[in-house]
């Protein structure tokens, strides 16, 4: 999926930021499925949807397991 220049260099950012988070995480026992309890946490702390889907995709972009985080954002409503 290509996005505008701007919005790829900001999810490229934040996925850099939570990285180490991330390895924590999916080297951590499994508490949820796929650690989606995990990224709930994280993503619901954001307010809008593209505040959501901007984090979800930096934790996917990063090595977060995608099926944890896509049922994370469907929680969290960003889609």
């Amino acid at each position: 999926m290509a996005f505008p220049p701007e919005l790829e260099k900001l999810i490229q950012e934040c996925a850099d930021d939570v990285r180490e988070l991330v390895t924590q995480i999916e080297n951590d026992i499994q508490t949820t499925e796929n650690h989606y309890g995990r990224y709930l946490t994280i993503i619901s702390r954001y307010n809008t949807k593209a505040e959501k889907m901007v984090v979800g995709l930096a934790l996917i972009r990063s090595g977060a397991n995608k099926t944890g985080v896509t049922s994370a954002m469907k929680l969290a409503g960003a889609f």
